[in-house]
């Protein structure tokens, strides 16, 4: 059975692949926070959740316990008008928690990542151009990404998302 790791599996997105992974057969693994309110019943039972320290080497540990093929990257800090208290929480969940998750990829063997970008990085342009600075860090992680693929060789792909909505979304957005 491949096994698989998603992180950002607390939000819709994220929550709806692994659900959806699990039901195909993948087995499937989450990264939470330790300090994260969640709600786990909304996970498949046959999901594994971690709920661990962010850090580097209680990321390595997961990754030397389990052989992860593919890592879902899907897990950020979205905000569109960015106080400055939120910078440090920015910068930790999109960019630090990202290179953590490479790093032990790259320790460890695990080859292939899908991440997940926004169309706030490319305002009124095909080309590199930030919106605000949840967007710009979002292109700074896949600048990283850039680099763990022609050092470490990692296989990666970033996904844009325009907007997601579907069933059971109790987000405040256009669908609702």
């Amino acid at each position: 059975m491949t096994s698989i790791l998603i992180t950002g599996a607390t939000g819709y997105t994220g929550r709806f692949l692994a659900n959806k992974l699990s039901k195909m057969g993948f087995d499937v693994h989450t990264i939470q926070r330790l300090e994260s309110n969640v709600n786990e019943t909304s996970l498949e039972k046959e999901i594994t959740v971690h709920r661990i320290k962010i850090d580097f080497d209680s990321i390595l540990n997961l990754f030397n316990n389990h052989t992860f093929e593919t890592v879902f990257h899907l897990a950020s800090h979205s905000s569109y008008q960015c106080e400055p208290d939120e910078i440090p929480r920015l910068i930790e969940s999109n960019i630090l928690f990202g290179i953590y998750i490479l790093e032990a990829m790259a320790k460890c063997g695990c080859k292939n990542i899908i991440n997940t970008g926004s169309y706030w990085q490319h305002f009124e342009t095909i080309e590199k151009e930030p919106i605000c600075l949840y967007a710009a860090t979002k292109q700074a992680f896949e600048d990283i990404i850039n680099y763990y693929v022609f050092s470490k060789k990692i296989s990666a792909i970033s996904l844009k998302l325009y907007d997601t909505y579907g069933p059971e979304d109790n987000r405040k957005n256009f669908s609702t």
